[in-house]
């Protein structure tokens, strides 16, 4: 499609005399250009579709189109002019713009200025904003370029996210799930949560107390050692063996049931040992020579009294 010059040049559309009386606008799949003025001024037509093999929309393409609501841009876009959709009504303040939505394809990569959204007031020699257009479009795309610039500042909504930064706001611990969040550039995110690791326990300490009357009962978790459970019982003596002097004696000290199933019931034994025997002494097999004298001597004696 050729482009066209503005209303009162001598390049203005062959249609653009049939201003008053068009009220459909049909562009045929093929069409790679929609030319510059190309449908100025149509104000009766209420809907546009571009179809997708078009891949460029021209400066003021569709301006002044007082009656347009309804635009569908096909995903062969790729550049859209400047003013190529300022079509609202300049008689009011504000502009009576009735596009209130409009969504851009991810392929378009330029947008012109005030392309969307705006109508120029010759009134008041001014542009004038539509503050309830809506842009829908993939975050990081031309379309929210457009919405968010300075000069814009359209409401904005993403048909699609791109999560890539990854942030692990907490660990999942013993005792506190994990969350992890992916953020989008837009500053939408999607959180994950990861289950609370329980404790691992390691095995039980027990303690007895120098009397045998309580039972202190400890264990620590081997992910986090500042977890530590404990729990105090008493004991009691539940056997007592005395000693005699043929058998050992013992006493037997058994602890209360724990509340905690962690700990298990504790018995303490303690042995009470028989004393050595004392000890007997025995002579020796082997005489020495004084011995024998000793002998000798109580032999003689015995015989002369």
């Amino acid at each position: 499609m050729a482009d066209y010059g503005a209303n009162n040049t001598s390049n203005v559309a062959p249609w653009r005399y049939m201003l008053n009386d068009i009220e459909v606008i049909k562009i045929n799949n093929g069409v790679t250009h929609i030319g510059n003025y190309a449908f100025d001024s149509l104000i009766k037509v209420p809907q546009i579709i571009i179809p997708d093999s078009v891949k460029s929309i021209g400066n003021c393409a569709f301006l002044w189109c007082y009656a347009l609501a309804s635009v569908k841009i096909g995903s062969g876009v790729e550049t859209i002019g400047p003013g190529a959709f300022m079509c609202g009504r300049s008689t009011v303040a504000p502009a009576d713009q009735p596009l209130k939505e409009v969504e851009i394809p991810a392929n378009v990569t330029s947008i012109g200025k005030r392309a969307f959204g705006w109508m120029y007031s010759s009134s008041t020699s001014s542009y004038i904003k539509n503050d309830e257009l809506l842009i829908k479009g993939e975050c990081g795309s031309a379309a929210k370029g457009y919405a968010i610039d300075v000069d814009n500042n359209f409401a904005f909504s993403s048909t699609k996210h791109y999560f890539t930064e990854v942030v692990h706001e907490q660990e999942a611990s013993c005792t506190e799930i994990g969350i992890t969040r992916t953020y989008c550039s837009c500053g939408d995110c999607t959180t994950e949560f990861e289950d609370a690791l329980g404790h691992d326990w390691a095995e039980p300490v027990y303690k007895w107390t120098d009397d045998h009357s309580e039972v202190i009962a400890s264990c620590t978790c081997k992910r986090d050692p500042s977890h530590v459970e404990t729990e105090t019982v008493s004991a009691t003596l539940t056997e007592d063996i005395p000693m005699t002097s043929e058998k050992d004696g013992k006493k037997v000290y058994t602890s209360g049931a724990f509340t905690n199933p962690l700990f298990t019931v504790q018995t303490l034994e303690i042995p009470i040992e028989r004393p050595a025997p004392a000890a007997t002494a025995v002579p020796s097999a082997t005489q020495t020579p004084s011995d024998a004298n000793t002998v000798k001597e109580g032999l003689i004696n015995d015989k002369y009294g």
